[in-house]
């Protein structure tokens, strides 16, 4: 397998002629939208079918009850698991109710394992302290929330549960603990995983991390995924969403509290359209892998790469200038370099409802179920 970094004059057909590689496998292979418009810059993953001694590791996708099947059934066989997003817990322990059936049988079509999500998020958008705190320090709360959970997984089939409590008041931190413990217990053998904040330390401030004991929960669960992105985010400054500098800090300080092979990787599948220059509030939009190469030929854009090992580029529209960050198959080797570096369990896909084949490529020559 080989990359290349897209110069002025380069065609498919001569990119095609260099690697003796047909046109029609770079196109399918990269998610080419307008295969004849290529960007400088762009790096164009080019499988020559060398072979590689492939590692077993185990990958999780995050989906939602609206991805369409059709998407699905390309992105399964490279799957262990599959986590629907989401069950929104209430404020009296109750769930409120997915159209999760369609998924979970799909699932099981293909091998994979379904794991039910809980989350604290509410139903506006965004993760609610004020929720998370109600429920783990309610002893009736919980047990409902126990028994709903139950419930769910015994009649629609669900192989785990995945907790993404998210913005857990600091003061809440061994309530939190508690809580898993709890849960640990009731549903004694079952699978259970828990997101994790991406942390550098033990000592992090921010709502975000410090309820976050890595040690402790890692020692509860099966596994672990932690959500190793959202550094450029919706509102603020353009920045790469998962800068493998800061990614590594992450897997570095989790791998020295937790069991290396209890801990996957999270991998965004997405990026921003940031407005410059950054203004508070000021929102970026989404933006998917593949729909950025034709933004950036449209825009007569270069892509380079930042120092985070992922592309970028930057354009105008009208007056307005535009830099956007997003993954490309350099990067994400970069990423899943590291899974295989720090004998990680494997990695987690946040999200796979936009298919980006040359991720998927990636999973498939490095590793094995």
């Amino acid at each position: 397998m080989f990359f290349h970094f897209v110069k002025k004059g380069d065609n498919l057909y001569d990119i095609s002629h260099q690697y003796k590689v047909d046109e029609d496998r770079i196109i399918k292979d990269n998610g080419l939208i307008e295969p004849k418009n290529l960007v400088i810059g762009q790096c164009l993953l080019i499988d020559n079918n060398n072979l590689t001694t492939k590692i077993s590791k185990s990958f999780n996708g995050y989906c939602y009850e609206f991805t369409k099947n059709d998407v699905l059934k390309k992105e399964l066989p490279y799957l262990t698991y599959l986590s629907i997003f989401a069950y929104k817990v209430n404020e009296d322990g109750s769930l409120n109710s997915i159209n999760d059936e369609e998924k979970i049988s799909l699932a099981k079509r293909y091998n994979v394992k379904p794991i039910m999500v809980i989350t604290n998020s509410k139903s506006k958008g965004g993760f609610s302290p004020s929720l998370a705190h109600q429920i783990i320090s309610n002893e009736n709360i919980m047990n409902n929330l126990f028994n709903k959970i139950d419930k769910i997984i015994y009649q629609k089939g669900y192989y785990g549960l995945n907790i993404d409590f998210e913005y857990v008041n600091t003061n809440d931190k061994d309530l939190y603990i508690r809580f898993i413990k709890k849960l640990r217990n009731y549903f004694n053998n079952l699978y259970i995983s828990v997101s994790l904040a991406p942390k550098y330390s033990d000592n992090q401030k921010g709502l975000l991390y410090e309820a976050h004991d890595y040690e402790k929960i890692g020692k509860l669960v099966n596994n672990v995924i932690v959500m190793t992105y959202e550094w450029g985010y919706t509102f603020g400054p353009a920045m790469p969403v998962a800068p493998l500098n800061e990614v590594e800090k992450v897997i570095k300080y989790a791998t020295s509290k937790i069991d290396s092979n209890k801990i996957m990787l999270g991998i965004p599948n997405y990026g921003y359209d940031f407005l410059l220059p950054h203004k508070e509030k000021q929102k970026a939009k989404s933006i998917s892998n593949l729909n950025a190469i034709p933004l950036a030929f449209n825009n007569h854009a270069e892509i380079f790469r930042s120092s985070g090992k992922t592309p970028y580029f930057k354009y105008k529209e009208n007056v307005q200038l535009h830099e956007v960050h997003f993954d490309d198959p350099c990067s994400f080797e970069e990423k899943l370099n590291l899974v295989d570096k720090y004998n990680l369990l494997g990695g987690s896909i946040w999200t796979i409802s936009t298919y980006t084949p040359y991720l998927y490529k990636l999973i498939d020559y490095y590793f094995k179920k």
